[in-house]
């Protein structure tokens, strides 16, 4: 409960972690990109105007990505790979990838 005259601060790293409204909130599923009542892209009179080139440039990069890299997969285990967690942007380090080839 939020009183009159309290502090809010909100915070889009923590936006789609609520795990009563999606069922796996720590994977990513590319195949659900339009995640119902997703946080990330704001909502109604402040939604993202950029939001629909955005949502249309990834589609076409992830699926040119494992078009071309069809092996495509990290180069050590994901929890191996350090997160950047002290700015306003959540994100990696570096991701190191490996290419690999159709046989494995």
């Amino acid at each position: 409960m939020i009183r009159a005259g309290e502090a809010v601060t909100v915070s889009l790293v923590a936006a789609n972690r609520d795990a009563h409204r999606f069922p796996d909130p720590d994977t990513l599923d590319i195949g659900n990109l339009a995640a119902q009542g997703q946080l990330g892209f704001g909502f109604g009179i402040h939604q993202c105007t950029g939001q629909q080139l955005v949502h249309l440039e990834m589609q076409i990069a992830l699926k040119e990505l494992f078009r071309r890299f069809p092996c495509l997969r990290f180069a050590r285990p994901a929890r191996d790979i350090e997160m950047r967690d002290t700015m306003s942007i959540y994100g990696v380090h570096r991701m190191p990838l490996f290419l690999g080839d159709e046989q494995g």
